[in-house]
């Protein structure tokens, strides 16, 4: 995906004709660069803010939608919130290791107006585990799994630089895969979220021993732990990792969120909040929030 726009492309996204859009951008209300030709270019961070500031979003997308053919575009699906087709047009980008699709299709749904949770939770969460049943049954490679997984990283890592972040609330946070879970998309989808959310986010990759997440906790005391088990339901060995990462937080007051696939429904897994989606964790990390600052004004 290109990282600028030109004059067409953001008079497409908005709506408007080209004359509009260099009429804004003259007057300075939409900022544009210009080439050594004098050709406006916009980038993708000042069209999110543009269209997030004059309430532009989706007109664009509205607008191709209602064109004859075009009801079953991407651009119409995402319009209709259709998330079921959604998923399955994204699980294919993904399967194809298309990670410019990938972009494409993630920066269509932001400009849509759709969340980072609606994102998550209704089309790549989905999309991941029908990417796994398939790979159960033997209908997916090994190699199309591994492009999903690097075009879904991929995405998520250019959605940080599109999506809003709130101003820093000075808590800590931790996010990791249980030790010996190989899939580090749910931790990405996680981490993300608490950033953009103002947390500072310290994220660990597969293969982290439990002993040195342990260690870490003691010593830095971050406000929230997120672990995520996705391969597989939690059994002994997990659950005994996930008991040691509970007992230390207890000792220093740190709150434990366990998600994924693996761990939704499992009852035993000790934990403040056991999440299947993005959503509970928002909802999750904002009551921590609002507490601290309730906190804040009693004293």
């Amino acid at each position: 995906m290109n990282e600028i726009f030109s004059t067409r492309e953001m008079a497409r996204l908005c709506g408007v004709n080209e004359s509009t859009i260099k009429r804004w951008a003259d007057s300075g209300r939409l900022h544009c660069l210009k080439t050594p030709g004098g050709h406006r270019k916009f980038r993708i961070r000042d069209a999110l803010s543009f269209l997030n500031e004059y309430g532009f979003e989706g007109l664009g997308i509205g607008s191709l939608a209602t064109l004859p053919g075009e009801e079953n575009s991407l651009s119409a699906l995402i319009l209709r919130r259709d998330w079921d087709e959604l998923t399955v047009r994204y699980l294919d980008l993904g399967l194809a290791g298309s990670s410019p699709g990938v972009v494409q299709f993630l920066f269509q749904m932001v400009t849509a107006g759709c969340t980072l949770v609606e994102i998550c939770d209704r089309v790549i969460a989905p999309a991941l585990v029908m990417l796994g049943d398939r790979w159960q049954d033997g209908s997916v490679s090994i190699l199309e799994e591994h492009l999903m997984s690097a075009a879904t990283i991929h995405g998520l890592e250019r959605l940080r630089d599109t999506l809003p972040q709130q101003e820093a609330n000075g808590l800590v946070a931790l996010c990791s895969p249980v030790e010996s879970e190989q899939h580090e998309i749910g931790v990405r989808m996680s981490a993300l979220l608490l950033d953009r959310l103002g947390w500072d986010v310290r994220m660990a990759v597969d293969g982290t021993p439990t002993q040195e997440l342990v260690h870490f906790v003691k010593q830095e005391r971050p406000r929230l732990v997120c672990l995520s088990v996705c391969s597989r339901p939690i059994d002994v060995e997990y659950l005994e990792k996930t008991r040691l990462v509970w007992q230390v937080t207890r000792e220093t007051g740190t709150r434990l969120a366990v998600g994924g696939r693996g761990a939704q429904g499992q009852v035993q897994v000790p934990c403040d909040l056991n999440g299947g989606c993005l959503a509970m964790l928002e909802s999750f990390a904002g009551e921590m929030v609002g507490h601290r600052g309730a906190r804040r004004v009693n004293a």
